[in-house]
């Protein structure tokens, strides 16, 4: 294991921001194990600044815009920007990308995970704003990626020679804890590794490794043990393992054993194959609360159709191989009546073909199993993928910017004379860089005194404008759809010198600092506009200033 920083070497960029767009369950930890294992990767690179980002793209809050402000905020000169992605957030990537590019960013874009590791040759054509292509495991080649010989990486492609060269790997043995090295700390709730890939190679499963048809890589055992004292004494309650076939693990029975021989008194979930069931690994599991979770693939054909992926259960009831390697998967869009079915589905022909809903027993172990059999789904575990430029269902993302607010933007900064001569392509780029708003009346949308940096562009209602005066508060100003508010602030980081109140429900634009920079350092056109914004509000206050001083 790396205990301490790799020797100094070459940086190809010395700063790198790193996004995680992952779906979260409500008891996962906000970082993600594979996020965090990156970090602790990256964490050995002396001289590399990592900014890294994580968003919940199934959280009720989640916006796309509130993600590109964040990511641009974080950038800067020298940058490189590295996202994974992943079936759920596809459709976010291919949005994003183009708007960071629209906002100026030059540096690399490097794109990982199941999306790209999987896709067949001429991924850099699905995704033409991105630099370098990740296929394999992430951690090892992204840090190569970030040195001077980042062309000599396995696993690396690079944007118009894209030819799905042999998958990245990582050395297990020395990689990195981030549940040792701090960068995920013990939660109640953990989600934990023990091995990587599978020996089985079913076409819709992510775990699936080429190169391991007889053995799973495994992380070394003083690794596990260590991770495993740590876990116990931070509290934590229960713990998934995301081994695709935990009993598969050489170490499975060692593993289960440290645990008990700690006191771990917490629920411990693997996920399991029926065939891998052997006495001892059972025996193993008694004094545990542990759940066995066996998995099959669904047969109705509506379910998986998000996924782009169809079912062939007359082919895998002959036996397919795979039957059993993967979890019932709930799609967003899937009925809840699919799944029961598939749970009916006799996926054990060869050996009694029992249905897995009464397989408190199963035939190949000779015994009763002491463990719970999940038939409900929930997992994430096997349908980690989509084809690229596959459909994804409506409702999973929100769409991008419709062109009916888009024009409500154009319309209101046309109003503005400093906008008014700006071309289309100048708008397109403000679509990427503002993001839209909405408040009932009574909203206070700017604050006397906060430092709250940005422009905002009205686009429906009226907003009031007050100011302290004497202890009362003074309107100064009524203004309706065009209204720009809080000009200065994009060059002034001085507190605002009046409040902004809705009088009527208002929607809105806002433009933040880091946002306009970059507008103003890549579109000369945009430039000279805020800047004459910026300005023309200037002499405004100045000519009211004397107005008042001479009366």
């Amino acid at each position: 294991m790396l205990t301490a920083s790799e020797p100094a070497v070459a940086l190809r960029s010395p700063h790198l921001v790193l996004l995680s767009l992952d779906w979260i369950r409500p008891k996962d930890p906000r970082t993600s194990l594979g996020h965090a294992s990156l970090l602790a990767r990256l964490s050995t690179v002396q001289g590399l600044q990592v900014s890294p980002l994580s968003f919940a793209v199934n959280d009720p809050a989640f916006r796309k815009e509130g993600v590109l402000a964040a990511v641009l905020d974080r950038l800067k000169q020298g940058s490189d920007f590295a996202v994974g992605v992943y079936v759920w957030n596809d459709a976010l990537v291919r949005w994003l990308l183009p708007a960071v590019r629209a906002m100026g960013f030059a540096g690399r874009i490097i794109l990982g995970g199941p999306q790209v590791s999987y896709a067949p040759p001429g991924v850099d054509r699905q995704y033409p704003d991105a630099d370098v292509f990740v296929r394999g495991h992430g951690e090892d080649a992204l840090a190569g990626v970030m040195g001077e010989s980042a062309a000599l990486v396995t696993g690396v492609t690079r944007q118009g020679a894209d030819d799905r060269a042999a998958p990245a790997r990582v050395d297990l043995a020395s990689l990195p804890s981030p549940l040792l090295s701090g960068v995920l700390p013990p939660n109640p709730f953990q989600r934990w590794e023990t091995q990587r890939g599978c020996i089985f190679r079913c076409s819709f499963c992510q775990h699936r490794e080429p190169e391991a048809r007889q053995r799973a890589p495994t992380l070394s055992s003083s690794r596990l043990e260590a991770e495993i004292d740590a876990m116990v004494q931070g509290g934590v309650r229960n713990i998934a393992v995301l081994d695709p076939i935990f009993e598969l693990n050489p170490q499975a029975v060692s593993i289960l054993r440290r645990f008990r021989e700690r006191g771990y008194s917490g629920r411990l979930s693997l996920q399991c194959r029926f065939e891998g069931m052997r006495s001892e690994f059972l025996d193993a599991c008694v004094g545990l609360d542990v759940r066995l979770e066996f998995g099959l693939q669904t047969t109705p054909s509506r379910p998986p159709l998000w996924a782009a992926r169809g079912r062939h259960p007359r082919k895998r009831a002959r036996g397919g191989r795979g039957a059993t390697s993967c979890r019932p998967v709930r799609s967003p869009g899937g009925s809840e009546a699919g799944w029961p079915a598939a749970a009916d589905w006799r996926i054990v022909p060869a050996s009694g073909a029992r249905r897995l809903g009464d397989a408190r027993e199963h035939p190949l172990s000779g015994r009763s199993a002491p463990q719970r059999v999940r038939r409900d789904g929930g997992g994430h575990h096997g349908l980690h993928r989509r084809r690229p430029g596959a459909p994804l269902a409506s409702g999973l993302l929100p769409p991008a910017l419709p062109g009916g607010r888009m024009m409500d933007l154009v319309n209101a900064l046309a109003s503005v004379p400093a906008f008014a001569r700006l071309a289309p392509a100048d708008f397109e780029a403000l679509r990427y860089a503002f993001l839209e708003g909405a408040a009932p009346a009574g909203t206070v949308l700017l604050t006397e005194g906060k430092r709250e940096g940005g422009l905002l562009v009205l686009l429906s209602g009226k907003v009031a404008t007050h100011r302290q005066r004497g202890g009362a508060m003074v309107t100064l100003s009524e203004t309706g759809p065009g209204a720009l508010l809080g000009v200065v602030s994009l060059v002034d980081s001085a507190p605002r010198s009046a409040t902004c109140t809705a009088v009527t429900a208002v929607r809105y634009a806002t433009l933040t600092p880091a946002a306009a920079l970059l507008l103003m350092n890549s579109h000369e056109a945009l430039s000279l506009a805020l800047h004459t914004a910026v300005g023309t509000q200037l002499a405004a206050d100045v000519r009211q200033l004397e107005s008042r001083l001479s009366s």
